[in-house]
């Protein structure tokens, strides 16, 4: 087996320009590459906010901590993201001005505390009800904690500012504008460490506001949350002075965070939900020992956290509870906008009283926990929504029964895994959702929520499948927890690093039960060794005996200290997939695929004790974090060298990198050899070359230090030396993963904070590559060695998927040819019988995006005099876009409904009647052919037979996809068939005048038009009015018509038979397809200005072996 797999990679690295001309690429070239997202949107990242309108429920706004903004205008059935242009996508804080509901402002940066939360970019504002936004300032800010607009004039607005997260600064407090955001002014300023997280209005004088103020420090090892900054303020002249409330019942200990809640029926009831300490301020405990106070330790001290409730406007208080789980989480409250009594408070459960706050209750069952965001209508308080870390959900019964949106793709992933199936298979784990996998197609022609498979829980990490068996996944949680599930039986263990397992052992906490550990096993050892006990020790018994209870000493800390990262990296070994290697502060070694692990490292960190123990006890501040989410003085990243087994790469959180070329027997420490990489600084990514055992790339990340600097290093000696690639890079974009391409060793990828990039010399120069990507942290890259496809795991975004294809085999000398034809990977046949069964009629709140166009796609490039088009994956058939410029479609759908299908790529797919190029073609008698220059494209099979024959435009195009859909040449129509095709063809050509007099000329209006058309070539008879009215007036609608929701027919039916133009082609066309071609080899050729340019493809069937793909075939 591990020679099968040696030899598959030396194929694989053979077949590989190892020596590849350097390339740089136009810009026009790289806009062509497109990303396509894959979901899934069953769990969603972090809500941080949401906002309806109050005069308009329908209308709801949710804001994720990394995954932009969205809008549904349906209450909840279709969404959009509307903050993408903005190029931020952290968001915290949506508001809606009360007298102008088209004016929204949304602040950015998340003030929940967690690792992984990500800083903003100031404050933005809308005009036209969400649509689009506008920058207003306050970037250096970093984090919004809230925004309040004036009940009576947009223009006044109020921002709590909390600031910089890893970091102190002076631009924090609060910011005050009285001119729609053109100008603020800073009317409270506590301290460069305390900032303002909350705020609340009275809603009967706008002059009364309260604010809290919060002292937080964040760090790589900890969380500090509150401080002497921390407290609640009050202004009663519209924030331009501020007093601070303390005593009359409020604890006079050290706050932490503190949320505020204004009753809207009984504005003088104040809620708080306060983050005390048990213990006197310093002051007061420096004051006691002077005059000779010793504190009492003998009674346990209990925090002063809790709910607090004042009924006349602040002046006093009275604690209700002492209810307030991790504050620096959480700490949000709501008032019922009817009863003053009936309080809400966010939590890892989510809870309420009807007597503010004496007793309460839990709410919230059936949905995930972790609750963050609550919007209660104002009109109707039975009707509530709530955002959790794992997505959004609506009562309309005051909680009794949720319904969960599940239709926007904003996943939290960490990492992917790829498998070898064909299509192949993705995995990753999710902030707080455990792991997933799904496919990278589907049967259905479009990728759904239930395409996908939960295979861990916890929080998840680093996932891996097994490159010889699809059904054996490794996952993990947090702590090091490693999982191992064969998707067979459904059978997991738990294979956790830090015991040595047993076949026969089981029971006891995560299986380990009665299993020996590597103490045993050396105490046996120095039995063994000690011989015969009735006669001396000789020295070299001695010494063996002594090094062995050293190491049995050594070994029992390792089994009680153990220490992973939050997210500890683990690989199966390119060379043998029973071999595994894992990082804690050690690395770790299987070969028996989990079943037992032997350290083949020392501690790797730099062993600051005082770090550790902080990270490990006492992150958190005055409510400690029991999550272990800042475990310190780690392993963050590991690398095997694909071509040498035994070299190891790694690097650790506090900014330590090693080598070992002899798996683990001697460790080289390369740490300082980075210039310009601050000390400390954690380490991100090692990537060691496919093509060079020598060669590795390493990435750092110091945004935990308050340091956002891209640090991009590669060295080609084994770490003697290293030198920065990263000049042409942004200042402000720290780096998380970089990827060497397997088959182009000067191509690379990179994924920061913000978006990916790409160099094709090397790291000498970058390029954003994010056509199709919206802003997100991209935390994981892979390339599948076979497929030629990029894979991205978003922390905000969930997957997407790229083409790398022609960008591998892209060379200076090929892209300077008049017309470069691009080697492709096998085209796939399969059924759908896997996607048979279910439901009929879904409606429009479902999550589907679609797959990749059917048959084999052809990617080329034409060079011309004039600036080149970035044209591309894209086109039914091989009929261009230039086609609708004489297309007999033209006449009966518009131009633009043509241009439109051919853009989303119908037509010319899989079944049946082929969409509108097949009814060109039918039309027109045989295949459509453009006037002026010609791509004639003629695909034969092995005997020399032609298959198929199609045109396409000879247009300059950077790069374009021309598609060939697997089928053979169509029948041609019969002269009754033509004339029927006729018939309807005009009667359809009416009610495309009809539509077009119906609907504005705009681009929502085309699009509206080409979707209700879409709807009524269903059936091409109807023709009152009153039968079609109900598929225009959805169809009018341009959000239900788009997004990512694809819950029309116009964005249904890829590659043919089931969507509107495939059925279309059937009745308007007439004829019968083409038949399907046999698996095979086929011979494409494409003929320009007298020229032939060939390309062999392949076309074979899926194989999908998977317990989870359902025997799809």
């Amino acid at each position: 087996m591990r020679r099968a797999i040696t030899v598959l990679a030396l194929a694989l690295l053979a077949s590989a320009p190892a020596h590849a001309q350097r390339m740089q690429a136009d810009s026009a070239f790289l806009a062509a590459f497109r990303w396509r997202s894959i979901g899934p949107a069953n769990m969603t990242g972090r809500v941080v906010d949401i906002e309806a309108n109050p005069q308009n429920p329908k209308v709801i706004f949710v804001s994720f901590a990394t995954g932009g903004l969205w809008r549904s205008i349906n209450a909840g059935t279709t969404w959009e993201p509307v903050f993408d242009r903005t190029g931020v996508h952290a968001v915290s804080e949506i508001a809606i001005a009360p007298s102008d509901t088209s004016i929204l402002y949304a602040g950015t940066g998340e003030p929940n505390s967690r690792n992984s939360v990500s800083p903003g970019a100031g404050v933005f504002k809308s005009t036209d009800a969400g649509r689009t936004w506008t920058y207003v300032g306050l970037r250096e800010t970093q984090v919004t904690g809230r925004i309040l607009v004036h009940p009576t004039n947009p223009n006044i607005v109020w921002v709590a500012a909390l600031g910089r997260v890893w970091g102190t600064n002076r631009d924090r407090g609060i910011y005050k504008t009285t001119d729609g955001g053109q100008t603020w002014r800073q009317v409270k300023f506590v301290s460069d460490s305390a900032g303002f997280v909350d705020m609340a209005l009275d809603p009967s004088n706008p002059s009364v506001l309260y604010a809290t103020a919060w002292e937080r420090q964040h760090g790589p090892y900890f969380l500090r949350s509150g401080g002497r900054g921390s407290g609640l303020w009050k202004s009663t002249d519209g924030g331009e002075t501020w007093t601070p409330i303390t005593g009359n019942g409020l604890p006079t200990t050290t706050w932490g965070r503190t949320g505020v809640a204004v009753a809207p029926s009984a504005p003088n009831t104040v809620y708080l939900i306060v983050e005390a300490d048990s213990n006197p301020n310093p002051e007061s405990v420096r004051r006691a020992r002077q005059r000779g106070f010793v504190p009492d330790t003998t009674q346990r001290q209990r925090l002063q956290s809790g709910l607090f409730r004042s009924t006349d406007g602040g002046a006093s208080w009275t604690r209700m509870n002492s209810e307030n789980n991790r504050p620096f989480y959480y700490s949000q409250l709501r008032v019922d906008p009817r009863n003053p009594d009936r309080v809400y408070w966010l939590a890892t459960n989510m809870k309420f009283s009807n007597d503010g706050g004496r007793t309460y209750r839990q709410v919230g069952q059936g949905i995930h926990v972790d609750f963050h965001a609550l919007w209660i209508n104002p009109n109707d308080p039975d009707h509530y929504i709530v955002g959790e870390d794992g997505g959004v959900a609506q009562t309309f019964d005051r909680g009794r029964t949720y319904d969960a949106i599940l239709q926007m793709a904003v996943g939290q992933f960490y990492a992917v895994g790829l498998d070898m199936q064909r299509p192949f298979w993705v995995c990753g784990g999710l902030q707080d959702n455990g792991t997933w996998c799904g496919p990278t197609q589907s049967p259905r022609g479009a990728i759904r929520n239930e395409d996908w498979t939960n295979v861990g829980g916890g929080d998840g990490f680093y996932a891996a499948i097994d490159p010889t068996d699809p059904d054996v996944v490794y996952s993990e949680s947090q702590g090091g927890n490693i999982q191992r599930r064969n998707l067979r039986t459904w059978e997991s263990r738990n294979i956790r690093p830090g015991r040595v397992a047993d076949a026969g052992s089981g029971g006891g906490f995560g299986g380990f039960g009665g299993q020996p550990t590597i103490a045993r096993m050396l105490e046996d050892s120095v039995i063994l060794a000690r011989g015969d006990t009735t006669q001396p020790m000789t020295p070299e018994q001695q010494r063996i005996v002594d090094s062995l209870r050293a190491r049995i000493h050594q070994d029992t800390m390792v089994l009680t200290t153990n220490r992973f990262n939050w997210q500890a990296p683990f690989l199966i070994s390119a060379h043998n997939p029973r071999t595994l290697y894992m990082g804690g502060q050690r690395v770790w070694k299987t070969v028996d695929r989990g079943d037992s692990w032997m350290p083949i490292s020392e501690d790797l960190s730099t062993r600051d004790s005082a770090k550790i123990r902080t990270g490990l006890a006492r992150s958190g501040g005055i409510t400690v974090d029991v999550s272990n989410a800042e475990t310190h003085g780690t392993v963050t990243t590991l690398a095997e060298s694909p071509l040498r087994p035994g070299i190891l790469w790694t690097g650790t959180d506090d900014g330590n990198v090693w080598l070992t070329k002899n798996d683990g027997a001697t460790w080289e420490n390369l740490t300082g050899r980075f210039p310009g990489v601050p000390r400390g600084t954690w380490v991100s990514r090692v990537e060691p070359s496919s093509f060079d055992s020598a060669t590795a790339y390493v990435t750092f990340d110091g945004h935990r230090n308050d340091d956002f600097h891209p640090y991009v290093y590669v060295s080609n000696d084994f770490g003697r030396t290293f030198r920065s690639i990263s000049a042409t890079l942004p200042d402000n974009e720290y780096v998380h993963v970089i990827r060497e391409d397997p088959r182009h060793r000067d191509l690379l990828f990179l994924g920061t904070e913000l978006t990916a990039y790409v160099s094709t010399d090397a790291g000498a120069h970058w390029s954003r590559f994010d056509g199709g990507l919206p802003p997100a942290p991209v935390h994981d890259l892979k390339i599948h060695p076979r497929d030629r496809q990029l894979v991205a795991a978003t922390h905000g975004r969930s997957f997407y998927v790229m083409d790398i294809g022609p960008l591998e085999q892209a060379t200076d000398s090929l892209l300077s040819e008049p017309v470069a034809v691009f080697a492709v990977e096998p085209a796939l046949l399969y059924s759908s019988r896997a996607a048979r069964g279910g439901v009929g009629a879904r409606g429009n709140k479902v999550f589907s995006v679609p797959n990749p166009p059917a048959g084999v796609r052809i990617p080329i490039r034409i060079r011309g005099e004039g600036p080149m088009l970035a044209q591309g994956p894209r086109g039914p058939g091989a009929v261009g876009a230039d086609t609708a410029q004489f297309n007999p479609a033209v006449a009966i759908f518009g131009q633009e409904a043509v241009e439109f299908a051919e853009q989303a790529g119908f037509g010319g797919g899989g079944g049946g009647g082929g969409g509108l190029a097949a009814l060109v073609q039918q039309l027109m008698g045989g295949p459509s052919r453009p006037p002026g220059d010609t791509v004639l494209v003629v695909i034969t099979d092995v005997r020399g037979d032609t298959v198929r024959t199609l045109y396409t435009n000879a247009r300059p195009t950077a790069l374009r996809w021309l598609t060939w859909d697997m089928r053979r040449t169509r029948v041609p129509l019969s002269p009754v068939a033509r004339r029927d095709s006729v018939r309807a063809a005009t009667r359809l050509a009416f009610l495309r005048d009809s539509l077009g007099a119906a609907m504005p000329d705009t681009a929502g209006g085309r699009r509206a038009r080409t979707g209700a058309l879409a709807a009524l070539v269903r059936d091409p008879e109807r023709g009152e009015p009153g039968q079609w009215q109900g598929p225009l007036q959805a169809a009018l609608n341009p959000r239900s018509a788009g997004g990512l929701n694809r819950g029309n027919p116009i964005e249904q039916g890829f590659g043919g038979g089931g969507g509107p133009f495939g059925t279309l082609g059937a009745r308007v066309g007439g004829g019968a397809a083409g038949s399907l071609v046999e698996p095979g080899t086929y011979l494409v050729t494409i003929r320009l200005n007298g020229r032939e340019y060939k390309q062999a493809v392949r076309v074979e069937r899926a194989s999908q072996t998977s317990a989870l793909s359902g025997g799809w075939q």
